[in-house]
C-alpha cells in the first residue's frame, strides 16, 4: 500500500515537472510507434459527455432498477449501521469537510444553477412531494401538540412569554428527536 502511494506521488510530481510527459499523458503522442497514442485518460469535456450520454442511455434500465432492487435498501442500510458509524468517525478525524469545502467550485455551482434555471426549484419540490407529504403526515401532529401546549401556557408578563418560547424551543427539539428516532413519541420521553 506504501508503495502504490509512493508511485502515484512520485507520478503526479512527474506530470507537474516534466512537460514532455504531461503533454504524452495528456494530449498523446501523434509519433506513437507503431501507432498514434491518445491521451492514457479523456478529457474532462469527454468523460462528463460520455456519463451523460451513458445515463440517458441507461435512465430506463436505472428506473427498472431501482424499483426493483435485488435487496432490501432499508435492510442493507440497517445492517452497515457500524460501518457508517465507523467512516462518520473517521471522516471527523481526518478533517474531511474543510478539506472539501476548500475544494467547493463557486463557478461550477452557479453553472449547474443557471442550467436548470428557477423551474430546477418548483420541478424538484413537485417530484419529491410524495416524501414531503409522508414527512408532514408524521410532523404535523406532533405540531399540533406543541401548538395545543403552548395555548395553555400564562402570558401575562414578558417573563411569561419569555417562558412559552423558552418551553416552545424544548418541545420542538423533542418533536426533531421524535422524527428522527432518537425518542419516542411518549411523554416519559420528554423527561
Amino acid at each position: 500500500m506504501e508503495d502504490a502511494i509512493q508511485a502515484l506521488y512520485a507520478e503526479v510530481k512527474r506530470l507537474g515537472s516534466d512537460p514532455e510527459y504531461a503533454k504524452a499523458a495528456f494530449i498523446g503522442k501523434p509519433d506513437g510507434n507503431p501507432v498514434p497514442l491518445g491521451p492514457r485518460v479523456k478529457s474532462p469535456d469527454e468523460w462528463v459527455d460520455d456519463m451523460i450520454s451513458g445515463a440517458k442511455n441507461r435512465a430506463g434500465r436505472w428506473l427498472k432498477n431501482t424499483l426493483s432492487p435485488k435487496k432490501n435498501p432499508k435492510a442493507a442500510a440497517l445492517l452497515a449501521a457500524g460501518k457508517y458509524e465507523n467512516n462518520t468517525r473517521q471522516s471527523l478525524d481526518e478533517k474531511r469537510w474543510p478539506k472539501a469545502m476548500e475544494g467547493y467550485d463557486e463557478v461550477a455551482r452557479e453553472a449547474v444553477i443557471n442550467s436548470v434555471g428557477a423551474g430546477g426549484f418548483s420541478d424538484g419540490v413537485e417530484r419529491h412531494r410524495p416524501k414531503a407529504v409522508s414527512k408532514i403526515a408524521k410532523l404535523q401532529p406532533l405540531i399540533t401538540a406543541v401548538a395545543l401546549a403552548n395555548d395553555k401556557a400564562k402570558v401575562d408578563t414578558e417573563a411569561d412569554r419569555d417562558a412559552k418560547m423558552i418551553r416552545n424551543l424544548h418541545m420542538m427539539r423533542q418533536v426533531g428527536k421524535i422524527l428522527k428516532g432518537v425518542a419516542s413519541g411518549s411523554p416519559e420521553a420528554a423527561k
